[in-house]
């Protein structure tokens, strides 16, 4: 099995955030929170926000599974014939389908995307397309990528984590029949779970990486990662309420002055940053 680019993960898995938020904040945009009915803001700017998630849900998405020559395309992560078979009935079996159901939603996804999106064609009918299939699409995708990633673990430890990034951004209730999450102390005794607690759970494995990353930076130019403090801080939204999380990071040089705070929002970003004052002699 090859192995995986921890870079390529981290893009990855952050256009699988990106999709299943936007998919949320289409959904919630109605007054039954299921992407039917009235919305809840029929004016002009509301029907234009709610329109503009669903778009570019279609246009993430398809870079996932319906442009073969995406950088991102799930076959990029999935390479050999015999895997990439196992990957596709495995996502049908997860989202229920037949393979010609599959074959006509690539193609109801495609159509939309190119004829009302990135285009606009002379098609004078605008069939929008569903996006429960494309919400269990990118799930199943996450967890593939997570396995390859972490063999060690298995679809019983990675599952939990999505129910985590659908409740982060549409503040619905997870199942309380994951036993999984339950172990793991992930739930209150209203059984929702607290945005912090799944935002910190979702992040961990991306800190690793970056650990690493902080210390081969440190090592190329001869320091040690013991010279450094370094404090990782989620900033959440006033009264807990559901919305964008910032993330600080602060570097500090042990027994001096220097100390440096970076937006951790790009999770690579800050260690390039770093590199970049530690070149320039900020932490000398």
């Amino acid at each position: 099995m090859t192995p995986l680019d921890p870079r390529f993960v981290r893009k990855l898995s952050l256009l699988c955030c990106h999709c299943v938020r936007n998919i949320a904040y289409y959904h919630v945009g109605f007054i039954g929170e299921d992407g039917t009915g009235d919305l809840k803001h029929p004016s002009e700017f509301g029907v234009t926000v709610n329109g503009n998630m669903l778009d570019i849900d279609v246009l993430e998405w398809c870079k996932l599974f319906a442009d073969g020559k995406a950088r991102h395309h799930w076959k990029r992560f999935v390479r050999k014939d015999t895997d990439q078979h196992q990957f596709l009935a495995g996502l049908l079996t997860t989202a229920e389908i037949s393979l010609d159901d599959w074959k006509r939603y690539l193609d109801e996804m495609r159509v939309y995307r190119d004829k009302f999106v990135a285009h606009l064609d002379d098609q004078h009918v605008m069939k929008i397309p569903r996006l429960e299939l494309a919400l269990k699409c990118v799930f199943f995708s996450m967890l593939t990528c997570e396995q390859r990633r972490l063999p060690r673990f298995s679809s019983r430890h990675i599952w939990p984590i999505f129910p985590m990034i659908w409740r982060l951004t549409m503040t619905l209730v997870v199942p309380k029949d994951v036993p999984t999450m339950q172990r793991q102390g992930l739930q209150t005794d209203n059984g929702k779970t607290t945005e912090a607690v799944m935002a910190n759970h979702l992040l961990y494995e991306f800190r690793q990486d970056e650990q690493d990353d902080f210390s081969a930076v440190c090592k190329k130019y001869g320091r040690s990662v013991d010279e450094f403090d370094v404090r990782d801080e989620d900033q959440y939204p006033a009264g807990g309420a559901v919305g964008p999380i910032r993330r600080e990071v602060t570097v500090a040089l042990r027994g001096k002055d220097a100390m440096k705070l970076y937006d951790g929002g790009h999770v690579s970003r800050w260690i390039v940053d770093f590199e970049d004052d530690l070149k320039a002699g900020v932490f000398d």
